[in-house]
């Protein structure tokens, strides 16, 4: 892998709510690659999501995240568009900076409305995540495979089973920092 340190990154996602997972993958990216500045860019409210929190108390429980890394905010660049522009318009925003997704999320590019274009002209850091084989990926995807030195593929961040999906399921409090265990008791989300 090429010497990435002191990257920018920004971490694009619901958050809804942000869970340990985000704090631990956040934190050991900044770490690995001694990152300048990591954003976390919340989705704006106009996200098709079942029981999305608004957009402020979505920034209000990153921001207590971010008390605890280093480098690290928040962003409302999607959070204050009215519609969903495409990625491809958030990462234009944000210039050079990497966008953090996991393998999951890696899997849906070619499905976005502004791919391949995107690939183009932007870079990826992708956090594994399941059993999923980029390989495959590439040779399903043509278009794609173009653009692969514009992937950074991380394979050694553990695998959590904590997702805000887990969260909305069980309640565990387990899966949040108490800060945003707190803050979600307090202003009586979900």
């Amino acid at each position: 892998m090429k010497d990435l340190k002191g990257i920018n990154v920004i971490f694009s996602g619901t958050f809804n709510p942000p869970t340990i997972a985000h704090y631990r993958i956040a934190k050991k990216i900044i770490d690995k690659f001694d990152v300048k500045d990591f954003i976390f860019v919340p989705c704006g409210d106009s996200y098709d999501h079942s029981n999305l929190a608004s957009g402020k108390d979505r920034i209000h429980m990153l921001e207590l995240l971010c008390k605890r890394l280093p480098h690290a905010s928040v962003s409302n660049f999607e959070t204050s568009q009215v519609y969903y522009e495409g990625m491809e318009k958030t990462l234009d925003f944000f210039g050079s900076y990497y966008l953090l997704m996991g393998a999951d999320n890696f899997m849906g590019i070619p499905h976005w409305s502004d791919y391949p274009e995107v690939c183009h002209y932007h870079k990826f850091i992708v956090i594994k995540r399941y059993d999923i084989n980029y390989d495959d990926i590439f040779a399903e995807h043509k278009d794609l495979a173009k653009y692969r030195d514009n992937f950074i593929f991380i394979d050694d961040i553990e695998e959590p089973d904590i997702s805000s999906s887990k969260y909305h399921l069980t309640k565990d409090t387990s899966l949040l920092l108490p800060e945003v265990n707190d803050y979600i008791r307090r202003n009586y989300l979900y």
